[in-house]
């Protein structure tokens, strides 16, 4: 569709849009060569007694669809006839880059252009706009669709509200707001790599300082980490790596001065960041407030001659697989590790009462560097994760660098939450039954329906080991069973405390062994609908403020399972052997469940097949079901 020209002659005010005539497509079909749209240029320069501009002829000539003006000079009004040309040209890109534009200029460039069907992009950087003028590119932005590149200077007025306008048109959702550290506007790309990069920085400052610095600043590191992505819905904006150093340098500063402020009652340097001022007096205060009140811990435990001691959870020792390539320390309780003594205690990851590293908070940030330093692309999302896991992780005691893993890939990659199989299960072996499984057959089969199989997305959850047994028995049932009561069951059978991340796969066969499943419509949580936090269902103890327990268990009681069965069979193998199995219980639609170890450089693979030299770095325990 073609446009009538306006000339300045016209009595139509600047800025309205004008109606098509036919008289303007007559005309427009006229020009059908260069040298029509050249013989137009010219009238229209001379109707208005201008000068014709040599450097857009030539590029006229040459039949280009991008025209460059970079730092020319157009005269007073000699953008408007070359507007009046490209309204009737298929030109897709217009720089004017450093041109000394008005803003009546930009109000005929809105005029001519409202409705241009080929024209993509517009540079302007480096062009003195005002903000009337700024009104003028919003108001085009936002009726000629076609356009998706406003290139202007970061200062520009409305220069948030126009990126966003094109990029809409673009069909891509924008994210911006201001620095963090200069409050310059800024448009978010995760080409950056600021998170990754910003905390790199961070991490390495903290362990330069040493073991027991690390211990007495990680959740203080977090904390701040999170107040800096809040105050942008939980996006971290920074403009230049200059920025991204300078905010890297305050945190550490802050982390310093708050230590200093609270230790030695010595007057905080602040720094001119109001955010992290405000992080600075938060963390001085509270652990001011932890060592008052261990203080006062201290001094009833001296007047009442007792020594406080933590109630040990019981569940025996955790065997450890020999196929994880960075589990190899584990200390005895008179041993002394690569960093530091170990001491009693109950390991903070798997909960069990054992000998704990002393430098748990200076490997996990070695951890987290080394996984970061392999790729430092780290989503808003994977650090706003990392932060609030570690802030409600509490103190970091991990009883191995197997336990140190398994946080830091939980914190970074939200998978896992699937403990080692501790080495005295007891499940029997399905050989046991008097089931033949000699029979394997060559044709493809399939229990469930595919075409209905409902796949679910752990969302940053540690229920990895729950929802697989539920998906296992929502095939046998025939309806989608809830996983957090047996996510719930699993960790009060097996006495995890609050703070243990996940539980072995057979805690969560356990819950279904003893206790039973129900379907998610009698369940006070559908994570279909909306996802519950995880201290609604962590506690099965606490069940009964927001379900009728006893009403729960009744149903759950008659889906409970007979019995839980290691595979082996007549094959020398574990893929003929399960094939053997699933085709025997076949009609009864029985799953087999499987952990394993999987590496995050696996998801990279072409068509997700795995050459047999394939490695296993990054690696964390999941669970499937076959």
């Amino acid at each position: 569709m073609m446009f009538c020209p306006i000339s300045v002659n016209d009595n139509t005010t600047v800025g309205e849009v004008p109606p098509c005539s036919s008289a303007a497509s007559t005309v427009n079909n006229q020009l059908q060569s260069v040298d029509d749209f050249e013989g137009f240029y010219r009238s229209e320069c001379a109707q208005m007694g201008i000068n014709v501009n040599n450097s857009f002829l030539k590029q006229l000539q040459s039949g280009k669809l991008v025209f460059n003006f970079d730092n020319g000079y157009l005269g007073e009004r000699g953008i408007i006839p070359i507007l009046m040309t490209l309204q009737r040209l298929p030109v897709a890109g217009l720089s004017l880059r450093g041109c000394k534009l008005s803003t009546e200029d930009i109000a005929q460039m809105q005029l001519k252009l409202y409705h241009h069907t080929t024209l993509q992009k517009i540079d302007l950087r480096d062009v003195q706009i005002s903000v009337s003028a700024a009104r003028r590119l919003s108001s085009l932005a936002a009726t000629n669709t076609c356009l998706t590149e406003i290139l202007l200077n970061e200062d520009t007025p409305k220069y948030l509200s126009i990126q966003r306008q094109c990029s809409s048109n673009a069909n891509i959702s924008l994210v911006a707001s201001r620095c963090l550290v200069c409050g310059r506007a800024v448009i978010y790309s995760p080409d950056q790599r600021l998170e990754g990069q910003i905390l790199l920085s961070i991490t390495k400052a903290l362990m330069y300082r040493g073991e027991k610095y690390c211990d007495d600043v990680l959740e203080m590191l977090f904390r701040i980490l999170v107040k800096c992505c809040d105050c942008n819905n939980g996006v971290l904006f920074l403009c230049s790596c200059e920025c991204r150093d300078a905010l890297s340098d305050d945190i550490v500063a802050v982390i310093e001065t708050a230590l200093n402020g609270c230790q030695d009652s010595t007057k905080a340097s602040y720094t001119r960041n109001t955010l992290l001022q405000h992080c600075l007096m938060d963390n001085i205060e509270r652990m001011t407030r932890a060592q008052s009140r261990t203080g006062v811990s201290s001094s009833r435990s001296r007047v009442s001659g007792k020594t406080s001691t933590k109630t040990p959870v019981l569940r025996g020792a955790l065997f450890f697989d020999s196929d994880s390539s960075e589990s190899s320390d584990r200390c005895g309780v008179d041993e002394r590790s690569e960093f530091g003594v170990c001491s009693s205690d109950v390991c903070s990851v798997c909960g069990i009462t054992t000998t704990c590293l002393t430098d748990g908070a200076y490997r996990f940030l070695n951890q987290i560097y080394k996984d970061v330093a392999l790729d430092s692309y780290l989503r808003p999302s994977a650090l706003l994760h990392l932060s609030r896991v570690v802030i409600k992780h509490g103190p970091i005691r991990p009883c191995s660098q197997e336990c140190v893993e398994h946080l830091a890939r939980f914190c970074l990659y939200s998978y896992g939450g699937v403990h080692p199989r501790n080495g005295r299960t007891g499940v029997k072996l399905l050989s046991s039954l008097d089931v033949p499984l000699g029979q394997l057959t060559n044709d493809n089969f399939a229990i469930v329906n595919f075409a209905s199989v409902h796949v679910d997305d752990m969302h940053e959850e540690d229920t990895c080991c729950a929802l697989t047994v539920a998906s296992a028995m929502s095939d046998i049932e025939g309806e989608v069973i809830d996983p957090y009561m047996i996510y719930a069951v699993g960790r009060y059978l097996a006495k995890c405390t609050p703070n243990v991340l996940g539980m072995e796969l057979r805690h969560a066969c356990d819950a279904a062994l003893l206790v039973g499943c129900v379907p998610v419509c009698v369940s006070p949580f559908d994570r279909r609908k909306e996802r519950p936090r995880r201290d609604l269902y962590l506690s099965w103890e606490k069940w009964s403020s927001v379900a009728d327990v006893e009403s729960l268990i009744r149903i759950a009681f008659s889906r409970r399972r007979q019995g839980l069965y290691a595979i082996d069979g007549p094959y020398n193998n574990t893929f003929d052997n399960t094939r053997a199995v699933l085709w025997t219980f076949r009609k009864l639609r029985r799953a087999v469940l499987v952990v394993m170890l999987f590496s995050v450089e696996w998801l990279s693979f072409p068509n997700g097949v795995l050459p047999n030299e394939a490695t296993i770095g990054r690696s964390f325990r999941t669970t499937f079901k076959v």
